[in-house]
């Protein structure tokens, strides 16, 4: 998940790895509002990936739901990077703030 742009109230471009928590989350960005439709890597093409890279530039509604996440989330990454950085990070629940969201 794209962590640090959401944090920094960016919209973000998902192109989830199938099986795991990913399709889950970016299936959730989308419903936010924050993304457009996940992109499948099977299909995925520079096509694509140009539209909706262009998409999150020229939406306003992305931006602005974007914009919201980060008081959503309700902590900003500590001074200094991220806490999890040279060491796996925590599994993701379904029951994270993001997901009651």
């Amino acid at each position: 998940m794209p962590t640090r742009s959401l944090r920094a109230g960016l919209p973000s471009v998902t192109i989830p790895e199938p099986g795991g928590n990913q399709p889950f989350w970016a299936c959730r960005l989308h419903a936010l509002g924050a993304s457009p439709p996940p992109l499948s890597r099977r299909t995925l093409t520079p096509a694509k990936l140009a539209t909706a890279i262009s998409t999150i530039r020229t939406t306003a509604t992305h931006r602005d739901a974007a914009k919201q996440l980060p008081a959503r989330l309700g902590q900003r990454e500590p001074r200094g990077g991220h806490p999890h950085r040279g060491r796996p990070p925590p599994a993701l629940d379904p029951g994270d703030r993001l997901s009651a969201v």
